[in-house]
């Protein structure tokens, strides 16, 4: 409703309508500049991934069976995790592994 109050106040040259899509374009902007904001802190604070005694044994996998065709499934095992948690859990860790 308010952007259709606003299309005709814009479109009839109101001076009402240009201060309200201001008032609406500042407060989309804090908004966003607040989201942002808590994104980063999470990022911060937030120390999710694969870590510990699963990523020390899914290395030691890697490394002993270098030349073997691992797959994901295999390496999940080894982590005692699903695959499909596994492979989260690896993407959140942004660690990259050194192997072979």
């Amino acid at each position: 409703m308010p952007i259709s109050l606003l299309a005709a106040e814009s479109e009839a040259g109101g001076p009402y309508g240009q201060l309200y899509a201001d008032s609406l374009a500042h407060a989309l902007a804090t908004r966003f500049v607040h989201l942002g904001s808590a994104i980063k802190h999470q990022e911060k604070t937030t120390n999710y991934g694969l870590s510990g005694r699963p990523l020390r044994r899914v290395k030691e996998r890697m490394n002993s069976e270098c030349s073997a065709d691992l797959n994901l499934a295999t390496l999940a095992n080894e982590s005692g995790y699903s695959r499909a948690h596994f492979v989260r859990m690896f993407r959140a860790r942004k660690h990259r592994i050194n192997t072979c």
